[in-house]
């Protein structure tokens, strides 16, 4: 009398009903995929060409914005402001007979120090506005790069989670017994 021995294996997997979806769908992205690799349909849209000279022109006022030059190009308005104010404080301060005190002069070098201030402040905000213009303008340059190179896989990786998410799964078991 003999005795035999045997194991129990445990096979899981699609059920063969979904068998036809799953490589149907396979088919269909890797279809998507191929022609996404060969150029024959964009991976990413592209930019419009108003969205590219948006960003080129946010670039170019940053740039502006942080040199200090084109519409924000304030020294001369601003020189000129310092010396107009000066004039009316030196006629001021000449009117009611204060024209050349130590006083009279005091008062009106720190008026214009003050005001220099105040121009010295917006343009430092001119430089921290153009700085995160042209930042804003790399980083959804970046961000297109990246999803330029992040979805060749967006076909397959979609169509694997669906066959993960939703597909039961089967189990059966082979052998055993004596």
């Amino acid at each position: 009398m003999s005795s035999g021995g045997g194991g129990t294996t445990t096979v899981s997997g699609f059920p063969k009903e979904f068998r036809p979806y799953a490589e149907k769908g396979l088919q269909y992205g890797q279809t998507i995929m191929d022609r996404k690799m060969t150029g024959q349909e964009p991976i990413v849209a592209p930019f419009t060409q108003s969205q590219e000279k948006a960003l080129a022109a946010k670039e170019r006022v940053g740039e502006m914005k942080m040199a200090g030059t084109g519409a924000y190009n304030t020294q001369d308005s601003n020189r000129r402001d310092l010396e107009n104010l000066w004039g009316i404080n030196k006629l001021k301060a000449s009117t009611a007979g204060s024209g050349g005190s130590a006083r009279s002069n005091r008062a009106i070098a720190s008026g214009l120090a003050d005001r220099q201030r105040e121009y010295d402040a917006d343009r430092q905000r001119f430089i921290d506005e153009g700085m995160k213009d042209v930042y804003d303008a790399g980083l959804t340059r970046q961000k297109q790069r990246q999803a330029y190179y992040d979805a060749p896989w967006s076909p397959v990786e979609k169509f694997s989670g669906v066959l993960h998410g939703f597909a039961p799964k089967e189990q059966r078991q082979t052998g055993g017994g004596k």
